[in-house]
């Protein structure tokens, strides 16, 4: 995914000193491009959202097809690569020091962070399914172990019977060697244990709720049939809208099928799909935490596609 998200990106610089600064540090990691298709080692760095921004923008489409305003509202994500050893989810920005920055259009970071958000929980669910599968699997066996253990020792219990002139030395030593027994038998059940990872297991992946709304439906502009206060027929478009906080991306109205003209502040969007539409629906495609890009699922679903779009 990172790949063909950096494919689209450009580096990205807040002013003329920060240019300086960082196109020295984005060049450092395009070196010897040659020699590794990525001129860095990848596995090292981390991915930070740091944060969205709209600008407006010429439109040749707007134009050719004679819209009243061809200065179109164009959503961006800024996102940097840190070193995984210093990228912080306490910090907007991740890091401060050799890093990467770059920026894309939203609609291209949100389809690959879908990709990253799918990848990552089928292989939370496989993970979990497997686990708890072998787990449960653990408990019959100790199930059926214990009953055999109980109608055994109904039969001995003559003999222990017999035996309990025994000294109190071999008394206290077999009870030593119980405790021994049970200790590592704790231990045993302590290994087979899933870990607290796996206790939303069951909503998260076999949650069959048909009422459940699919966020992924609206990061693409989406058209929706309305009508305006005196009944007419109005056509209005629904997709991902940067707030004015820079921060959060939502799904909001807009008036033309690209999504650029801003409609929200006349149209509720809730009103305009029937669907109840959280202002957090898309909470997971702008995390705090920083995305290690060592991992399986994050290098090949969101890393490597994004820098490629360099």
């Amino acid at each position: 995914m990172l790949r063909e998200m950096l494919a689209k990106a450009e580096p990205y610089y807040e002013n003329d000193f920060e240019r300086d600064v960082v196109a020295n540090q984005n060049r450092k990691l395009d070196q010897d491009i040659d020699d590794d298709y990525y001129g860095f080692d990848m596995t090292e760095f981390s991915l930070k959202y740091t944060r969205c921004q709209v600008i407006k923008n010429f439109s040749e489409e707007a134009a050719a097809n004679n819209y009243q305003n061809v200065m179109v509202s164009e959503n961006l994500v800024i996102f940097r690569l840190c070193p995984a050893n210093t990228c912080s989810a306490n910090r907007r920005s991740g890091c401060s020091s050799n890093f990467g920055q770059y920026i894309l259009p939203m609609e291209d970071y949100l389809y690959h962070m879908t990709e990253y958000k799918e990848a990552k929980e089928k292989h939370y669910c496989q993970w979990c399914e497997e686990c708890i599968a072998n787990q449960n699997r653990r408990r019959k066996l100790d199930a059926a172990a214990d009953e055999d253990e109980e109608v055994a020792d109904e039969g001995d219990e003559y003999e222990e019977e017999e035996d309990a002139y025994e000294d109190e030395g071999e008394n206290e030593e077999d009870e030593y060697e119980d405790e021994e027994e049970e200790e590592e038998e704790e231990e045993e059940d302590e290994v087979v244990e899933c870990p607290s990872d796996c206790d939303n297991y069951y909503s998260v992946c076999q949650n069959d709720n048909n009422n459940a709304i699919d966020y992924e439906d609206y990061i693409e502009c989406n058209k929706f049939r309305t009508y305006d206060a005196n009944g007419g027929k109005l056509n209005l478009y629904v997709g991902p809208y940067c707030n004015s906080d820079s921060s959060t991306i939502t799904i909001d109205v807009f008036y033309d099928q690209m999504c650029t003209n801003y409609a929200g502040n006349e149209h509720d969007v809730i009103q305009v799909t029937g669907i109840s539409l959280q202002s957090n629906g898309l909470q997971d495609y702008t995390p705090h935490e920083c995305i290690p890009c060592n991992e399986s699922v994050s290098t090949n679903i969101v890393c490597l596609p994004f820098h490629h779009f360099f």
